[in-house]
């Protein structure tokens, strides 16, 4: 065999033991500690007259907030991450909140307030400012701080 041969031999040897390591490890194959968080909490508001947005709250502490401004093609999507103590005061919050009662998907929107959506374990709600029930006024405050912070971020 050619020099250039055995150097081909060695260059294909050392790729194969680089590649190898990792094929079939079980960091590559899902596992529990790979999956998606779980969404805690969603909520979308909205005005009469502004921007859409969002905001979806993960049970890793993970935020995820957007503007779904209708004439931009891709949104971008703003994240951080609530602190253990936010996530233990947001996971109680939750604990307390009350969807019963709280959906009013045909009610009158506040000129100057918003319309929300609302996501909790699988239920959706949908209400208005001026028109919070009282089991789901503290989590759409709170949310909305958030969302607040959030837009105040910037681009």
């Amino acid at each position: 065999m050619s020099a250039v041969g055995r150097v081909a031999v060695v260059v294909l040897a050392l790729v194969a033991l680089v590649a190898l390591p990792g094929c079939g490890d079980a960091a590559d194959t899902p596992g529990p500690a790979q999956e998606k968080p779980r969404e805690l909490v969603y909520m979308s508001r909205n005005t009469l007259w502004a921007v859409p947005e969002d905001v979806a709250i993960y049970d890793d502490g993970a935020v995820a907030y957007r503007q779904l401004l209708h004439t931009k093609i891709s949104m971008k999507v703003r994240r951080t991450r609530l602190s253990p103590t936010a996530l233990a005061r947001l996971r109680e919050l939750i604990a307390h909140t009350r969807l019963a009662g709280a959906d009013l998907p045909g009610a009158a929107q506040p000129r100057n307030g918003f319309r929300y959506l609302l996501r909790l374990d699988g239920r959706s709600i949908s209400t208005v400012d001026g028109r919070l029930a009282p089991g789901v006024r503290p989590l759409i405050r709170r949310l909305g701080r958030l969302e607040d912070r959030m837009l105040l971020r910037g681009e």
